[in-house]
């Protein structure tokens, strides 16, 4: 008898989990439903939802949310830290997951793709800007991005800039201070000297 309740015990948990995991595969199909038909809200909800279970195509897809400009929840920092986590994520995928990620095409390559492209997008935005602040937080979020050796030169250049129409041994010495493996920190040293 004990056996017999045990084993109805069994089934029953196995029942239950074989019933969340397709209630969470549901959450994801939906979100994908609501991301192709631009409903964000929706889309963002289903995929927060099944994050727990399906982290690898939950991030990606909250990815391509913040990545898109065509909705409020554009931030092309938050999309970077989704796809990076989509990525660290995949690594590992569950049973499930796999059939998930299979089923709506998600590989290695797309996460990387997607990856590079949210990096030019943020290499671009912050160029455009053409601030010190901007290029610093670049360099601070996307270190090891392509456009990591551009945007370093530019904050460089116009930091020195700045420097420079400043002429002041304080303006040349605050740059070696914040620069100090400036490809320009050389004369900026030697204006300081000067100074």
């Amino acid at each position: 008898m004990k056996c017999r309740w045990l084993v109805v015990f069994f089934c029953l948990c196995q029942t239950g989990y074989l019933y969340s995991a397709i209630a969470f595969s549901h959450k994801i199909d939906k979100a994908f439903e609501a991301l192709n038909k631009y409903n964000y809200f929706d889309a963002r909800l289903y995929f927060e939802k099944s994050e727990k279970n399906y982290p690898c195509i939950s991030n990606y897809g909250l990815s391509v949310i913040y990545f898109r400009t065509d909705n409020p929840f554009h931030n092309v920092d938050s999309a970077y830290r989704r796809i990076q986590s989509s990525i660290v994520a995949y690594q590992g995928p569950s049973k499930s997951e796999i059939s998930k990620l299979l089923e709506y095409a998600i590989d290695g390559n797309k996460l990387q793709d997607t990856k590079i492209a949210i990096e030019n997008l943020a290499f671009q935005k912050a160029v455009n800007l053409s601030d010190v602040t901007s290029l610093n937080h670049f360099l601070q979020i996307y270190n090891g991005s392509a456009g990591y050796n551009e945007a370093l030169h530019k904050r460089d250049s116009i930091a020195f800039s700045f420097a420079k129409k400043e002429n002041s041994s304080s303006g040349f010495h605050q740059f070696t201070v914040d620069y100090p493996d400036s490809y320009l920190y050389p004369e900026a040293r030697l204006r300081y000297e000067k100074t």
